[in-house]
This record gives C-alpha cells, sequence and structure tokens, in this order.
C-alpha cells in the first residue's frame, strides 16, 4: 500500500500546464480535457445545454461583433473559438499546454493558435479588440502573477478595447483538500493516477481587480455568472475591464 501511495505521488502532475497536456491526452471529449466536468467525483461532463448557457454568458458580457478581433488567452481545445467563429472577424487562441493547442487545431482546422505563456503574448501592443480568458485564474501562481498576466492583456488591447477574465474563484476549495490532508492528493474513482497533484488553486478577492482598474484608471465592473446548470456558478465571478479612447 506504501509503495502504490509513493508511485501515485511521484507520478503526480507537478504544474498545471503538465496536468492539462496529460488531460488532453487521455480525454477524448473536449469538456473533459478543458476540466469542464460535472463534478468533482462522476468523471462525466457538464451537459452541452450547460456548456451553451456559457457561451451565451461569456458573449453578452464581451460586447463584440461581426468586425472584432478578438484573443482567447488559455482557450485550451478552443471551444470558445468554435462557438464564436461565426460571431467574430478573428479568433486568436493561446495556451501554455503544446497538447491543448493540438487538439484546438483538430477542432477548428482553420482556426490560429500558439503556444505561450498568459504573461508574454508574442503580439503587437493595441491588437485586438477583445480578449478572453475564462476559467484560467485560478490556476496562476499567486497575485504577483496575476497582475503580471493582467499587465500584458492591457498591453495587447487596443485602446478602446474589453477585457473579459471570467469563472475567477472566490474561495479555494476545501473540501477535498481536507478529506486528502496527508498526501493532498485529490480522492478520485474515475480519472487516472497520472492525472493525481498536489497543486492548489488560487481563489481572488473582486477587491482586487477594482483596485488594479483604479490604479490602471480604467472601469472594472465585478459580473455574477447566471448560467443554469453550471454548479459552480455561485463561487465563481467574472471581470470586465474597459478601455475608452
Amino acid at each position: 500500500m506504501l509503495t502504490q501511495r509513493l508511485k501515485n505521488k511521484s507520478n503526480a502532475a507537478s504544474s498545471w500546464a503538465q496536468w492539462f497536456d496529460r488531460c488532453a491526452k487521455h480525454y477524448a471529449d473536449p469538456r473533459m480535457k478543458m476540466a469542464y466536468y460535472k463534478d468533482g467525483l462522476s468523471g462525466k461532463p457538464i451537459s452541452q445545454k450547460t456548456m451553451t448557457a456559457i457561451y451565451q454568458d461569456v458573449w453578452d458580457k464581451l460586447c463584440a461583433g461581426k468586425n472584432s478581433t478578438m484573443l482567447d488567452v488559455g482557450g485550451g481545445v478552443g471551444m470558445f473559438s468554435q462557438a464564436f467563429d461565426k460571431w467574430i472577424y478573428k479568433i486568436i487562441g493561446t495556451d501554455i499546454s503544446s497538447a491543448m493547442i493540438k487538439d484546438a487545431y483538430r477542432l477548428n482546422p482553420n482556426g490560429t493558435f500558439l503556444v505561450c505563456d498568459a504573461a508574454t503574448l508574442p503580439f503587437y501592443s493595441n491588437s485586438f479588440d477583445r480578449i478572453l480568458c475564462y476559467s484560467v485564474f485560478h490556476y496562476l501562481n499567486n497575485l504577483a502573477h496575476v497582475k503580471t498576466v493582467l499587465n500584458e492583456f492591457v498591453r495587447v488591447i487596443k485602446k478602446d478595447g474589453l477585457i473579459l477574465v471570467g469563472d475567477i474563484l472566490t474561495d479555494t476549495p476545501g473540501q477535498m483538500a481536507k478529506k486528502n490532508s496527508k498526501n493532498n492528493i485529490p480522492a478520485s474513482v474515475w480519472w487516472p493516477s497520472t492525472l493525481n497533484h498536489s497543486l492548489r488553486k488560487l481563489a481572488i478577492d473582486p477587491h482586487f481587480f477594482i483596485d488594479y482598474c483604479q490604479a490602471k484608471g480604467c472601469r472594472g465592473d465585478i459580473l455574477p455568472q447566471r448560467i443554469p446548470g453550471k454548479t459552480t456558478a455561485a463561487s465563481r465571478y467574472d471581470v470586465v475591464i474597459r478601455f475608452s479612447s
């Protein structure tokens, strides 16, 4: 038993990038690759109906149009690119996981995707009308990392653009960690041992974004998620950062 525990721990993902690389290779369903599963126990993806509701909620907050250009940061397998392709002029997707980007091209053969870190985007300043970064910030290291990423978003957004940082965690999940305090490996009856990890998610107080926007001289709005079927909506929020020329 001890030998097996040590083996599982040594095989655990050492970073979120590695964890998502493994998810991309292990699962066939794009929702599972992106960790959009129903809960932490069933191993079933959230319904397509709920995904459609997420797409609509995000699109309404983006306020984009047919002539808009958008950067989807941390977009994984390109699910938002696929959903918004007919509604917008151009979408470019990025992700730190190379395996995710490979799958993004499979899902969107005519899309444009790049492997890069959110803190070092390979684009000129003032390049995009919209920036979307959804369900990503709780995988960042700390608040200093968050600020660095936000600064990069501010650099590449156009002067009259809009940034949507979505699905931000308000409270660090504690129930699973408490149940597994000895080895900090989430208990699961459905995922393989290669997806075990000892990584923590980052919770961010909404006031952090308000203070950041005040310092940058832009407007920041904290918005709730009203998404039927999304069980985490009550513990998440979105931030819209607006600029004016």
